[in-house]
């Protein structure tokens, strides 16, 4: 679990996994100023990625997104989650809600 204290002040927890925190102290914690619309765009590749693996409709799909810790970590900046390949994060989506 890591706490983020963000730019307006307001404080964030994450349970995080493992390869990500290990990721998190070998780099340190980043924050980035990724550009909205490449965001977005990232972000639908993704839950195509993630409805396609699981066999899941791209409503349920996106829902599941929006309610993730990955899409926390990725609209957060934190460790550059944003930069991972859609692969990974449909991949890391998947365990999180495997764990659940």
């Amino acid at each position: 679990m890591i706490s983020i204290v963000l730019d307006d002040g307001v404080k964030k927890n994450y349970a995080i996994f493992p390869d990500v925190l290990a990721k998190i102290k070998w780099e340190g914690l980043r924050m980035m100023t990724a550009n909205p619309i490449l965001l977005q765009k990232k972000y639908a590749r993704v839950i195509e990625c993630f409805a396609k693996q699981q066999g899941l409709s791209l409503d349920a799909a996106l829902g599941l997104f929006y309610h993730s810790e990955v899409h926390q970590l990725m609209r957060d900046g934190v460790s550059d989650m944003h930069c991972m390949s859609d692969l990974y994060l449909a991949e890391e989506l998947r365990l999180e809600y495997q764990m659940k």
